[in-house]
């Protein structure tokens, strides 16, 4: 490397590198979509769309497979077990290692190891590096990194004892982080559980009530119909731009779906009605608006707290209340007939603030894990921006110097192109595939066997137009035999023609 071009300063063994000095880079390709016979179950074949959700470390397989005949008829590459491969478009910086023999589309730039190359460490390199990545790309409708450019990426080179000593420390610290992480989660879950257990709760007299026993109310609480505890009107079917051209603000499906959980504020209690978003409820922040007519709001509250009324559309299961159309809306004649357990006006007071306590101790436990979880993806960059800092671990100084090592793995490359007909199987050019339109008779006489009538077809002049195929193929019927096997047909000539 130039000497201008180092990012800092290594520990005593290490040195700076690059990529293309420690394996050979090669990029992927794509068949052509329109050859069938390009396409099977031969081949592992990765796109970048394949990690977009991908966690894993090693990959063995995308969601499609390619043909040999689809590798040897494009710039696709057999990559050997090992390899690294790097998105460097759409997006650049997903990072996976082979865990078998992989072909990957245009859309990476793949690092074929030596012996002597540890493709783990630069694995967790690479994920460090991401940024660094995505500045050296270029390119004005999406950003790429090229070929080139993938080639030049520094890399900090430690010795080979301490390369595995370093993989070996990420990943007992990551594991500690990924256990830590799995309990955060699964105390968001539940929390979600807990909250609703507080408005279960409330709602069978529990919160005020600790002697209730299941299935009973207090004793001073009533069934109600619901019609009787408050009343539902629809919003109004005006335009959109009229209503905005008046003083207050106008509520919309859409609007009360992107409100929800932000309005504490006492106010009317607000529904979606329909356009699939029934049941998001808020507490309107202003007794001033306009409800359009794919909103529910309460009209009366009939004498009850407003937002013990709130709290209660908030534990309600809107599902079993809804049309069953395409675009579900909320049923009111279904919600009618519901019964509601109903306290008194002072127990209802009483509730509420003991809903709104235990969920403010459940946001303000939420937030925190939330915080945690950015924290532990802090954690993880501080320790991979330690790591390659050479940080992490103690150097031994009877280590083997990274120089010796890069030595090593330049002769190893030598060996590797000197046999890359075995090794790389890559192609010096593309073989000619159907270039030739080809009747049905020279496909066969060709053949060393019978073929099945698909497999004529998709080389035969014909491919693409099956009735023009099966019209030609009568008219030789009497120079080749037909026979059923199992759901194909096999195509071969008389033997007389033979």
């Amino acid at each position: 490397m130039i000497k201008d071009t180092i990012p800092h300063k290594l520990p005593k063994g290490w040195v700076w590198t690059t990529l293309e000095e420690l394996g050979i880079i090669v990029s992927g390709g794509t068949p052509s979509t329109d050859e069938p016979q390009f396409w099977g179950d031969e081949i592992s074949w990765i796109t970048p769309a394949d990690l977009s959700e991908y966690k894993g470390k090693f990959i063995s397989k995308g969601r499609r497979n390619i043909s040999q005949i689809g590798l040897d008829n494009s710039s696709a590459v057999l990559l050997p077990k090992g390899s690294l491969l790097f998105s460097s478009r759409a997006p650049i910086g997903y990072v996976v290692i082979a865990q078998n023999e992989v072909a990957t589309n245009q859309g990476f730039k793949n690092l074929i190891p030596t012996e002597s190359t540890y493709t783990d460490y630069l694995y967790y390199y690479l994920l460090s590096a991401k940024q660094l990545a995505i500045n050296m790309a270029s390119g004005t409708t999406f950003l790429e990194l090229s070929g080139a450019n993938f080639k030049k990426i520094p890399v900090p080179l430690a010795p080979l004892n301490e390369q595995y000593n370093i993989v070996s420390r990420i990943e007992e610290l990551f594991g500690e982080l990924d256990a830590a992480k799995e309990s955060l989660e699964k105390a968001q879950k539940m929390l979600v559980v807990y909250r609703h257990l507080i408005l279960k709760d409330a709602f069978e007299g529990k919160l005020t009530n600790v002697k209730v026993k299941n299935g009973n109310l207090p004793i001073s609480w009533k069934w109600v119909r619901f019609n009787d505890f408050c009343k539902l009107q629809r919003g109004y079917d005006l335009s959109i731009s009229k209503l905005v051209k008046g003083n207050y603000p106008v509520v919309t499906s859409s609007g009360v779906n992107g409100y929800h959980n932000e309005f504490r504020a006492n106010g009317p209690c607000l529904i979606t009605g329909r356009s699939g978003n029934v049941g998001n409820v808020v507490f309107f922040e202003t007794e001033k608006y306009w409800p359009h007519n794919t909103v529910l709001f309460v009209k009366d509250f009939c004498n009850n707290f407003p937002k013990f009324v709130y709290y209660f559309f908030l534990q309600l299961d809107f599902k079993s209340f809804s049309s069953s159309t395409a675009v579900p809306s909320l049923d009111r004649k279904k919600l009618y007939d519901k019964l509601v357990p109903l306290p008194e006006l002072n127990e209802q007071i009483k509730i509420v603030q003991e809903i709104e306590y235990r969920l403010t101790i459940a946001e303000n436990l939420g937030k925190t894990i939330k915080e945690n979880l950015k924290e532990i993806s802090v954690l993880r960059h501080g320790i991979l921006k330690k790591t390659f800092q050479g940080k992490l671990v103690k150097q031994d100084s009877g280590d083997e110097s990274s120089e010796i090592l890069l030595r090593k793995i330049s002769k190893e490359k030598e060996v590797i192109l000197l046999n890359q007909k075995a090794i790389l199987k890559i192609k010096p050019k593309f073989k000619k595939f159907m270039e030739e339109k080809r009747t049905i008779l020279q496909i066969i006489e060709s053949a060393d066997k019978p073929m099945s009538a698909k497999d004529v077809w998709l080389q035969s002049e014909h491919k693409g137009n099956i009735e023009s195929f099966y019209s030609a193929l009568k008219k030789i019927q009497d120079k080749i035999i037909e026979v059923k096997e199992k759901s194909e047909s096999i195509l071969t000539l008389k033997n007389e023609d033979r």
